[in-house]
């Protein structure tokens, strides 16, 4: 039986798009638990614990891997949608993180109407909402 690439294409093309979803997903409620993890670390001073000097010292530990200014990011979006918003963290992980970055300087205006925004939007629509509103 020979398979006719033209019927089988769309259904490989959907299966991949859908696999991409879910993976994007975990991914930002990974970056959720991490950030978490870091603001913890960061806050208790656990780096001093384990023996690190600093913070900056700890974040250049081959096992983090992250750029200061990564886990930035990662610490300023745990604490502005968890803790400050109390955001559900599988609306979170729908919106992604790319999208949360976009929105932190004006989500705290109106946080319901932008978060459906972000939900809804491309990140490049979105940036142009977001410069219109600053």
């Amino acid at each position: 039986m020979q398979i006719n690439k033209q019927e089988t294409q769309p259904t490989r093309a959907f299966s991949n798009y859908k696999e991409m979803c879910s993976y994007a997903r975990v991914a930002t409620s990974r970056i959720l638990k991490l950030g978490r993890l870091l603001y913890d670390s960061q806050k208790h001073k656990y780096y001093t614990v384990l023996g690190y000097d600093s913070w900056k010292e700890f974040l250049n530990d081959s096992d983090i891997g992250y750029a200061e200014s990564t886990v930035r990011s990662f610490i300023r979006i745990y604490k502005l949608y968890v803790l400050k918003l109390a955001v559900p963290n599988e609306l979170l992980a729908e919106i992604g993180h790319s999208k949360l970055q976009v929105i932190a300087p004006v989500v705290e205006s109106d946080p319901d109407w932008w978060l459906e925004l972000a939900r809804k939007m491309s990140k490049n629509n979105l940036i142009k909402e977001v410069k219109g509103e600053e």
